[in-house]
């Protein structure tokens, strides 16, 4: 169950933030490549690392950051920033072969 919550909160959020895209000059498609991207990375980073610490055995922090309290506030107030600076970065990805790296493009980079 909590992986399908997961999931919808994704999707949730998403819809957030390609409705808000436009608000900075992007392309809603755009917005929502980049950030389901940056989420999917963020998991797999999140995934590699938790493996990591089970080899290793590491005993559990002490403190754990609270998602809802500490780090989703955070992720909130860099979500502008991120969208200005993609929009500055998507005349670089117009050059030839860079739209085929971030999905944009069916051709092979």
């Amino acid at each position: 169950m909590a992986g399908v919550f997961s999931k919808l909160l994704t999707v949730y959020r998403l819809l957030g933030l390609v409705k808000g895209a436009n608000n900075y000059g992007l392309d809603p498609k755009v917005a929502e490549i980049f950030f389901a991207g940056s989420i999917e990375a963020s998991k797999i980073v999140q995934k590699e690392l938790h493996g990591e610490s089970a080899v290793k055995r590491q005993p559990p922090f002490p403190t754990v950051s609270d998602l809802g309290k500490d780090i989703r506030p955070v992720l909130n107030r860099l979500t502008p920033a991120m969208m200005r600076e993609l929009t500055k970065t998507l005349p670089i990805l117009g050059w030839p072969g860079d739209r085929r790296m971030i999905g944009l493009s069916k051709e092979p980079p």
